[in-house]
Order: structure tokens, then C-alpha cells, then sequence
């Protein structure tokens, strides 16, 4: 059976089919032929006779369609192409650049999931050994979503009603960021918990620390507790 990824950037594309061909394919949940399709229409030639397709990763944006519109497009081709009465059980999993922590987005998200039965999650600006674990855990029958989404998925607030409750104005990413600061992470512990380069994650701090007003780390920390408990001196 195979592995179909679906992105409009061909050399992206290309790159990711040849990964996952070399490290995933041979193991032991394959063999698989992994192939790489620019053009989302293409996808129905692999479902018009079984066996269909065992996982498919989709890219969100794929320059005619963006976000719902392409999974609605996916959906679409898939149920005219599949023969009546016909069974599926492709697992799909995105694979996008978008941030998901964004209020806009984390709404995709939740869409996806609930109204569209993505499995996976895999961001195309993360780690190639992170990607690896997740296709990984898709094809053994397992869900595979990075573990910030999997705490926004869980929490009773949406992003966005987070950053209007976010002190100062923080986004929902650097709200995240600050909490872990706040613990006393070093950036580096705080890039590799949340699946960032230790850079990004610096640049949100100087920004998180003009947003406070403050000089330092410490003062940070205390700060951003003391206004979690209403107890803020600012």
C-alpha cells in the first residue's frame, strides 16, 4: 500500500517522500511506495480501486485551496473516485507550516479533527526526527498530535480566549512560552519542550520581556505569576 504526499512545493515534497521512503517504508510497518503528488486533483487516480492508499500527508496549503477548502476538496475527490459500498480507512494526517496556535488557525484545527478525522499533526517547520516518530505512530494505528496542540485541544479556551485572558497581551504562543520562563526553562529546555528552534523562542522572549516591562528572566517570572494571581505590582 501506499504513502501519498500531497504538497505543491515540489522540492519539499520530493524531499519529505525520499525520507519517509528511506527511514519509514522499510520498517517494520511496511513496505511501502511512498509517492509525492503536487496537484491535490491527482489524488483520485489512488482511489479508484483497492487497496487504497494507508496514509496520506496532506499539505493544508496548496495554492488553489487553503486551510477547510482543501480538505473539503479532498473529501470530495476521494468520495467520487471510491467505488459504492467501497470501505476506507486511509489515515490522513496535515502537514502545513501554519501555526496552529493562532486563534484563525487553532479553529482549522479543531475542524479538521472533528468535522474531517485527521489523525496527525505534523508541522513542516519541525524537526525531520520529530516527523519520523509521528508517521511512525500513524501507521501503527495511533494518533500523532505535537504536545502544545494536544494541551490546547484539552483546555476548556480556545486560543483566542486565552490571549484576550493572556496578561499584557500576549499571544497564545508567547503565553505558552512565558509560562514555561516563568518555571525557570532555559530557552533551550523551553525550544525542545515545545518543538521550537532555541532562536524562535529567544526572539519571543525580548518580546514577552518589552510586553512586561521588565529587565530579566526574575523579574519575569514574578511578575507573570503575580498577574496570574491578581497580585501583579504593575
Amino acid at each position: 500500500m501506499d504513502i501519498l504526499v500531497v504538497d505543491d512545493e515540489t522540492s519539499v515534497c520530493e524531499c519529505v517522500a525520499e525520507k519517509i521512503e528511506r527511514e519509514v517504508a522499510s520498517s517494520s510497518y511496511g513496505p511501502f511506495t511512498v509517492v509525492p503528488l503536487f496537484r491535490l486533483s491527482d489524488i483520485g487516480d489512488y482511489f479508484r480501486n483497492p487497496p487504497y492508499p494507508r496514509l496520506v500527508i496532506l499539505d493544508l496549503d496548496l495554492g488553489v485551496t487553503r486551510g477547510i477548502a482543501t480538505l473539503e476538496c479532498f473529501r470530495d475527490i476521494v468520495s467520487r473516485a471510491v467505488p459504492q459500498d467501497s470501505k476506507v480507512d486511509t489515515t490522513v494526517a496535515i502537514f502545513s507550516g501554519t501555526d496552529f496556535l493562532s486563534p484563525t488557525s487553532f479553529e482549522i484545527l479543531q475542524r479538521a479533527v472533528g468535522e474531517f478525522g485527521v489523525r496527525g499533526i505534523i508541522p513542516k517547520n519541525g524537526k525531520i526526527a520529530r516527523m519520523l516518530v509521528g508517521l511512525e505512530r500513524l501507521l501503527a494505528g495511533e494518533d500523532f498530535v505535537p504536545i502544545e496542540l494536544v494541551r490546547l485541544l484539552a483546555s476548556p479556551s480556545s486560543p483566542s480566549e486565552k490571549c484576550s485572558k493572556a496578561p499584557n497581551g500576549l499571544t497564545p504562543r508567547e503565553y505558552e512560552i512565558a509560562e514555561l520562563v516563568a518555571e525557570g526553562l532555559e530557552d533551550k529546555v523551553v525550544a525542545k519542550r515545545l518543538g521550537l528552534q532555541p532562536g524562535t523562542v529567544r526572539q519571543n522572549v525580548s518580546r514577552i520581556l518589552q510586553k512586561f516591562s521588565v529587565d530579566n528572566r526574575t523579574q519575569l517570572a514574578r511578575e507573570f505569576m503575580a498577574q496570574r494571581t491578581g497580585n501583579s505590582s504593575l
